[in-house]
């Protein structure tokens, strides 16, 4: 009889272990970040509405199919596993940095659109 494979093997696996008790509770932080904090940073930040940030999250999952099932299945083909970790972090990081510039970059709009207001006074008295 062949066992499936569960959790007691992967968690006692010195192999496995611990990259399954790094990744795991990552991801479930991730799951809930997608849900609600996000779709508020989208409304908040980027003044989206609702159906807008519905559609920002269905090109998300488009391009995650894309990627996913097209790019990365003709990619393992000819590149390694530890290449495929490196570019995965150099793409994290460089994803991170742009939401960051781009929520910087919004705020300086709006800032910059408040100081052309009519009415503002520079200085008091």
């Amino acid at each position: 009889m062949v066992r499936p494979l569960g959790w007691r093997f992967a968690l006692g696996s010195a192999a496995l272990g611990p990259v399954v008790l790094t990744f795991f509770p990552g991801h479930a932080r991730l799951r809930r970040l997608r849900v609600t904090p996000f779709s508020l940073l989208l409304e908040d930040a980027f003044v989206l509405r609702q159906r807008q940030a519905v559609l920002m999250f269905a090109y998300v999952g488009l391009v995650l199919l894309i990627a996913q099932g097209f790019i990365y299945r003709r990619l393992a083909k000819r590149l390694s596993e530890v290449a495929f970790m490196a570019l995965g972090i150099l793409f994290m990081g460089a994803g991170v940095a742009l939401l960051g510039l781009s929520v910087t970059m919004q705020a300086y709009r709006q800032s910059a659109e408040a100081s052309t207001r009519p009415g503002r006074r520079d200085s008091p008295g």
